[in-house]
Formats: structure tokens, sequence, C-alpha cells
């Protein structure tokens, strides 16, 4: 596991790292215009150093397509050396890299990672491409996906994110066969009194 900057490490301690919501593709779109009618969610700690499976995105899963040449070359992924093509973007080494998030939803083919290849104090933000562009503004489904740079490193990916800070979890709807409120006295009272009245007849 490589060592996470501090920018990130310190956002995530001061709750300035959202996550367990969706967060609007259109924060990204500057850097990754094919974001703009995506949604996509960040991973907590536990996420991105993998002692927690994320139902989002993971490195396990690349590393997995890199073992093989199909999934390799549709994904542009390798482990430690690139048999397939180039060492750099559009392709990412599965060994430096690090998730950072993916898409929403399911099917988006989309990761958000940390990429240590030019440094490994500050790992430049790169993000999959499975949707491109083609003539006149047309989204085209390509045979692969291309690896692009989304922020040059942690700081400018939290600039982009800013304002979108995790809110404090509101209370949870009460679930079937939670008593929470039953228990108030007001409420036990007027149980009890029903009660009384129902002995009292009997």
């Amino acid at each position: 596991m490589h060592e996470l900057p501090t920018p990130l490490t310190d956002a995530i301690a001061l709750g300035k790292w959202p996550t367990g919501r969706r967060l609007p593709g259109s924060l990204l779109v500057k850097a990754a215009p094919f974001m703009s009618t995506m949604d996509f969610e960040l991973l907590t700690l536990g996420e991105i150093q993998g002692s927690v499976q994320s139902q989002v995105a993971d490195l396990e899963t690349l590393a997995s397509f890199a073992k093989s040449t199909v999934g390799a070359c549709t994904f542009h992924v390798y482990l430690g050396r690139n048999a397939n093509g180039p060492d750099d973007l559009p392709w990412l080494d599965v060994e430096q890299a690090v998730v950072l998030g993916g898409g929403a939803d399911v099917g988006d083919d989309t990761w958000i990672a940390l990429d240590y290849r030019l440094s490994s104090r500050e790992p430049r933000v790169v993000i999959s491409d499975f949707l491109h562009f083609g003539p006149e503004g047309r989204r085209t489904a390509p045979s692969h996906i291309d690896w692009v740079e989304l922020a040059r490193g942690v700081p400018e990916l939290l600039g982009m994110i800013e304002g979108h800070a995790a809110a404090p979890h509101a209370k949870a709807p009460s679930e079937p066969g939670d008593n929470t409120d039953i228990v108030r006295p007001s409420v036990l009272r007027r149980i009890l009194s029903a009660l009384k009245r129902h002995w009292v007849r009997e």
C-alpha cells in the first residue's frame, strides 16, 4: 500500500472528504467533460486502504483485468510493466495506483485513482474515460477506456469538490421492530392507562 498524501489524510480527518453519498459529475467536467451526465462517489479511508470492501470501485478489480490480455487492453491497465502499450497515460499501472472513488452507478466503469508513477509524494489524480466524444459532440462507446489526468494532485481535486464536505448524518427512519419511539415516558403512560382500564372492565 502506497503512503497516502498528507492533504488527503488531513481532509478525511477534518471531514472535508465527502463519502457515502453521490456527488455530481459536473464538479469534475473542467478536466473530465465526459462526467457531465454522471455522478460519482469517493471512498472512505478504510476502503481506500483496502481494509473495508468497497461497493463503488476497488483496486482488485483493476488488477484482475490487468492479468488477462483482453482485460488489460480493454481497460488499459497493467502490472509493473506494460507489454501492450506505453508505461504512461492513457494506461495505468495498477501496482502504482490507489483507488479513491468511482462512478456512483453499476456499470459506469469509472475509477478515480492516485497515480504514483511520476511522484511517490505528490501523485497525480487520474480518471478512467469510457465515454468519448465523437462527431458533433455525440458520445461513442469505444472498445477500451483511456486514463486521463483529472488533477495534478490531491489539493487540486479537493478544490474541485470544495463545499461538498460530508454533512452530519440525519437520523435514519425507524425500521420495523425499532421501538425507539414507544419507550418515551408519555407513550408508556398512555399504554399503562389503557391496560388499567381494560383490567378494570374484566
